[in-house]
């Protein structure tokens, strides 16, 4: 369980909004070289009449894993530095991706020439969740990796 971070440990709160700035930035910048690269002729082919499928494989394997790798990363290190793990540092810290993503969707449902229910079908579908998800669940697998590493000392 996480250890609960009394709520006057403002410090520790914008320190972890600070990284999570540059961590929503390196997520940005990594999924899009990571969504850049394309589906291998060999996992088409075995995946031939599953576009479905297909897409979902290569998004997780290529693009929302290496995203909660690089937030686990980031984690580990900021809760360490920390001394303490809470849930209110990983939602400080995810804030400036959440922050993102919901600028990135309002912009998407504003400027899209669709059909408001074809574009809220684009929004709510379920491969929209992992990558809403991926840095916040990194985050909070860190915490958890850090507050057990502190129960080990």
């Amino acid at each position: 369980m996480l250890e609960r971070m009394p709520i006057n440990n403002r410090r520790s709160i914008v320190i972890a909004f600070l990284v999570g700035i540059p961590l929503a930035w390196l997520s940005i910048v990594l999924m899009g070289i990571l969504a850049a690269i394309p589906i291998s002729g060999l996992l088409l082919e075995l995946l031939r009449g599953h576009p479905a499928f297909a897409f979902l494989v290569h998004t997780t394997l290529l693009i929302h894993i290496p995203a909660i790798l690089l937030a686990v990363a980031i984690g580990w290190v900021l809760f360490r530095e920390l001394r303490h793990a809470s849930l209110p540092l990983v939602l400080a810290c995810s804030t400036p991706w959440l922050a993102y993503r919901v600028i990135d969707e309002l912009n998407y449902y504003f400027t899209a020439d669709l059909s408001s229910s074809v574009k809220l079908g684009f929004m709510f579908a379920w491969y929209a969740w992992p990558g809403l998800l991926a840095v916040p669940i990194g985050l909070w697998c860190a915490a958890k990796f850090a507050a057990h590493q502190q129960q080990q000392v």
